[in-house]
């Protein structure tokens, strides 16, 4: 669960097996290019995948539940050496060590996310996340110029200050 925003309740329940959206499109309280888009994104991948996403709020608490069907295997069908990890293991070559991964994304919890999953799965890496403020949004343009490898680019950032930045300007920037 999460906190709501109480300038911006969610109406009714959303499911990724329906069509509306839990959020209105043209609610001026929302940034206008991030209105229900990464929930239309789970919304696909979940139904692909089988699965059902769901969204809703009660009070000041917003739910959100990924539900899936699941079978048992009898042991002999698996075999009896068989062990799952729930991960796979970390990359290893083809990336260099020291390969400079830098993220831009205006979203906190992206850019820890970002960070903390490519440092597990490529170790050797150099990782740097940026996105805070416009400060942030410069150091990341001067680190890209003087040692980025590979940029990683959120394409609406909606930092304070700035009405709007798209990852594509700042990439035609940097070329």
């Amino acid at each position: 669960t999460n906190r709501a925003n109480p300038d911006r309740p969610l109406e009714g329940r959303w499911s990724s097996r329906s069509k509306g959206r839990p959020i209105k499109p043209n609610d001026a309280s929302r940034p206008t290019l991030s209105d229900g888009l990464g929930l239309e994104h789970i919304s696909t991948v979940a139904n692909a995948c089988g699965m059902e996403v769901r969204l809703w709020q009660e009070e000041q608490d917003v739910f959100f539940e990924l539900s899936f069907q699941t079978i048992e295997l009898a042991e002999s069908s698996v075999g009896p050496n068989v062990t799952s990890s729930p991960r796979p293991s970390p990359a290893t070559p083809p990336f260099p060590d020291g390969l400079n991964i830098l993220v831009l994304d205006d979203s906190g919890i992206a850019r820890l996310n970002l960070e903390a999953t490519l440092k597990t799965e490529i170790p050797n890496a150099v990782i740097a996340a940026y996105g805070k403020d416009l400060a942030e949004v410069s150091e990341f343009k001067r680190a890209a110029l003087e040692k980025g490898d590979i940029l990683i680019m959120d394409e609406n950032l909606q930092v304070p200050g700035v009405e709007l930045l798209q990852g594509s300007a700042i990439l035609k920037d940097l070329i």
